[in-house]
């Protein structure tokens, strides 16, 4: 993953796709778009979703994480971004929205604009749907996207049955 220098990053740069493939017994599953991230990058679970998120964010320095994670492992502990001699590395290709259609109902628009107190404030945009909800922590944008699918798989069940 690139890593940024003094380059300015814009604040779209923590705005990503997040489009989620299955849901098996409460297991998301899926894959992240943003132009820093090559190629569109896969999860299996949440906490690599979590991780590939802090990843990116760290090594573009946006949002600036306020504080340092605690770990067991003293090399994990306290790790940060080293700042290099090239910027921000924007994957050229097919865009985001060639890759993931908007229509999609497993498909969030998800904007970490903060990360304050060792976890994620922002925005969450369940696509197709006009509405935007605001988080307040890592957790409660899992619930929200969860809530969605919930809802989505009800609205699933009632249309065959």
């Amino acid at each position: 993953m690139a890593v940024r220098s003094r380059q300015m990053v814009p604040s779209t740069a923590s705005q990503v796709l997040v489009k989620i493939e299955s849901r098996a017994q409460n297991r998301l599953a899926g894959r992240l778009y943003n132009p820093y991230l090559d190629a569109g990058a896969g999860f299996s679970d949440v906490m690599e979703f979590t991780n590939l998120l802090d990843e990116m964010f760290d090594s573009l320095s946006f949002p600036q994480a306020t504080m340092e994670y605690r770990s067991f492992d003293a090399r994990k502990a306290g790790k940060k971004a080293t700042a290099g001699a090239q910027g921000p590395k924007v994957v050229q290709g097919v865009s985001d929205e060639e890759k993931v259609r908007p229509q999609d109902s497993d498909v969030f628009v998800v904007h970490v604009q903060f990360r304050q107190n060792a976890t994620w404030q922002g925005t969450v945009r369940w696509s197709g749907q006009p509405e935007e909800k605001r988080f307040r922590s890592t957790l409660e944008l899992l619930k929200i996207m969860d809530s969605a699918l919930e809802q989505k798989g009800a609205g699933d069940e009632k249309d065959e049955g």
